[in-house]
């Protein structure tokens, strides 16, 4: 505080009396003598004068200037952090990266006067403005005239929907229909293509993929190439093959191969295995059904049927393979009774499984009807049923007893007399253990007889019910030439 300032302040002082006042001058005092020493530093301090200060950025006008260098319009942060103004735009106008520039206000559709197509706005942008209804084409913004459709009449204005309307032939303007479509007649409306070209003396519309049948050669053998309004076709020939694959037939029964591209489809013989587990027949080209085999061109019923080997009991006590037995033979049968062979029947296995007894070799098909202590039996009596639909036929199964032929007593000149004539035969009933199936070889052959009399033999010593026998002969009953050779087998006695 300078002197006069403080000579001031104690004359104030003694003019007053009390304590009081005394106490509160001197503090007035003294707090003026604070604030006074406080201005003065911070005057030093702006005016760069104070050590502490020094170094320090004025904000003032100038820095605002220096801000806005280079811009007439909006705002920006002066180098303390505080917003300075760098001037306002006049009307009309606007700032823009701190320069003022005029406005761009895009046009409309309407404003421009367009009605269809398209336009620019007048900032750099495109309008679209809509297409025209039918019946009329967009010309320069503006929906006018009548146009007519590709195809169509053209109108009277000689206008079209996106196409043009010109003269058949000429080269310029032609008047077409979609591509590779002959040309329609003068005064049709046109896609605008203007391509063409002659096949065969008809003009088509486009451009062509070909204009001769030779164009489109495949190079396959089983199509048929042609070049139909300029666009090859390859139109697959049937029954036509490159390959044995290609033939298949889907059919079991036929073999089917490819000759000169030609699917030549071979049937099987007759009885030889088919289906899907070979265990059907083919007859005339085609599968029979489960149970079934063929017999004169035709799936029949297979029945019971005996592998070669089997030994068929005759009447002068020897036994003889069933395959070496012949039409007019005389066997053993029920009862001693002799009944003589009409026919031998000689199909195919197929599919079927044979069977056999007690551990035996598989040697008879299951629909074959054997006599037990409780009448006709097979293995499967479905089968034999319809081979000999009036026999009543059971199922045969283990536990069953089975007439088997132990002995015979053959008086002097058997066999050579006429079916019918007794002999003293011995049996007994055997008590099957076992019945298997046994896989075997869809072509094996089997053999089943055809006797008359009471139409049973023993077969392997089991008295059976033979084939089911029509009077009149069929091809599968002619028997091949008689083998005269020597009997064989041993005589019984009882």
């Amino acid at each position: 505080m300078d002197p006069s300032r403080f000579d001031a302040v104690v004359r104030s002082l003694a003019i007053r009396s009390s304590r009081r006042s005394f106490a509160g001058g001197l503090g007035a005092l003294f707090a003026a003598g604070v604030a006074e020493a406080a201005a003065k530093h911070k005057h030093r301090g702006h005016n760069g004068h104070g050590r502490k200060n020094r170094g320090q950025t004025h904000c003032g006008t100038e820095q605002a200037a220096k801000a806005c260098a280079g811009r007439s319009c909006g705002t920006v942060r002066n180098a303390c952090g505080k917003r300075v103004s760098c001037g306002d735009c006049p009307a009309g106008q606007t700032c823009r990266s701190g320069a003022c520039q005029v406005a761009c206000m895009p046009h409309t559709c309407a404003e421009l006067g367009v009605g269809c197509g398209s336009a620019q706005d007048g900032c750099g942008g495109t309008l679209m403005c809509g297409p025209c209804p039918d019946g009329k084409e967009c010309q320069n913004g503006t929906c006018a005239g009548t146009c007519g459709a590709i195809g169509d009449a053209c109108t009277s204005d000689g206008t079209c929907c996106g196409g043009i309307c010109g003269a058949q032939g000429t080269s310029a303007n032609l008047c077409c229909t979609p591509d590779h479509q002959p040309v329609v007649a003068v005064g049709y409306c046109c896609n605008g293509n203007n391509a063409a070209y002659n096949q065969n003396g008809t003009v088509y519309c486009g451009t062509p993929n070909c204009t001769a049948n030779a164009d489109c050669d495949d190079h396959d053998p089983c199509t048929h190439d042609t070049c139909d309004h300029g666009s090859c076709a390859h139109t697959a020939i049937a029954g036509c093959c490159i390959s044995e694959a290609t033939c298949d037939d889907g059919n079991d029964c036929t073999v089917d191969t490819c000759v000169s591209n030609a699917c030549i489809h071979t049937p099987k013989n007759d009885n030889d295995p088919c289906g899907s587990d070979n265990r059907r027949s083919c007859c005339q080209g085609q599968c029979c059904g489960t149970g079934r085999h063929c017999r004169n061109g035709t799936c029949a019923a297979s029945g019971g049927c005996f592998v070669a080997g089997t030994r068929i009991a005759m009447v002068d006590g020897t036994s003889r393979p069933i395959e070496m037995v012949a039409p007019g033979d005389l066997v053993l049968g029920r009862g001693g009774q002799v009944n003589r062979v009409v026919a031998l029947a000689r199909p195919m296995l197929g599919g079927r499984p044979l069977y056999a007894f007690d551990g035996g070799l598989g040697f008879v098909t299951g629909g074959h009807p054997f006599l037990t202590d409780a009448g006709w039996k097979a293995v499967d009596p479905a089968a034999a049923q319809q081979e000999i639909p009036n026999l009543r036929v059971g199922r045969l199964s283990a536990g069953d007893r089975v007439l088997r032929l132990v002995g015979a007593t053959v008086p002097v000149g058997a066999g050579r007399g006429a079916s019918g004539d007794g002999v003293s035969i011995r049996i007994t009933a055997v008590e099957l253990g076992q019945i298997a199936a046994v896989i075997a070889n869809p072509a094996t052959p089997l053999f089943n007889l055809t006797v008359d009399g009471d139409h049973t033999y023993f077969a392997d010593d089991w008295l059976a019910h033979n084939k089911f026998y029509s009077a009149e002969p069929t091809s599968e009953h002619t028997p091949p030439a008689k083998h005269h050779s020597p009997k064989s087998g041993k005589q019984k006695h009882t």
